[in-house]
């Protein structure tokens, strides 16, 4: 299992800023074989990354054992969620359709956690 705080925190942050840019995203989602700058290239290796390599299910509940703040954790927890709903959402209806009221909820949880992570970034530095 991987470190909650050191690796699996970092790295999804690293993915609610990808998703809280919109342009950056489908940036990520055009990259040609030539040209990458990622290996998110799809909803699917998004979603499989999240999922699957991170097992980000499974740490959204080992951060309740975390010395993280209540705030960052909530909103780790909230994009976590969002994404998963909107992973369901889009398994039963075969669309990954950005303009949906899941997708922007994803976007606001992503833009929640980057926010939360930049006031305890300021808290600790302050500290």
């Amino acid at each position: 299992m991987i470190d909650v705080e050191q690796v699996w925190v970092p790295q999804v942050l690293w993915y609610c800023d990808l998703v809280a840019d919109r342009a950056k995203l489908i940036s990520a989602f055009n990259q040609t074989p030539d040209k990458r700058w990622t290996s998110v290239i799809g909803y699917d290796e998004l979603s499989c990354q999240i999922f699957d390599d991170l097992s980000s299910l499974d740490h959204v509940s080992a951060l309740g054992d975390s010395t993280l703040p209540q705030g960052l954790r909530q909103a780790l927890g909230d994009f976590v969620h969002a994404l998963n709903a909107f992973d369901h959402e889009r398994e039963q209806f075969c669309e990954d359709d950005l303009q949906t009221a899941e997708w922007s909820a994803v976007e606001q949880s992503a833009i929640a956690a980057l926010a939360a992570a930049k006031t305890w970034k300021t808290n600790a530095q302050t500290h």
